[in-house]
């Protein structure tokens, strides 16, 4: 009877790993191809636009 609720915990564990492994992914992968561009054309303006970003 433990076998179930073991088989649920370890999916639940592992899903919750690939998401935050794919939120962690995409996260840094937007961040990259969004920063970088514009850090190189707008590097004085780099902390306006992450204010702007992130509120």
């Amino acid at each position: 009877m433990a076998l179930p609720s073991d088989i649920s915990f370890l999916e639940g564990g592992l899903l919750f790993l690939a998401a935050i492994t794919v939120i962690v992914y995409l996260d840094f992968e937007v961040s990259y191809a969004v920063v970088f561009p514009f850090a190189s054309l707008l590097s004085k303006n780099l902390l306006s636009v992450f204010i702007v970003i992130y509120y």
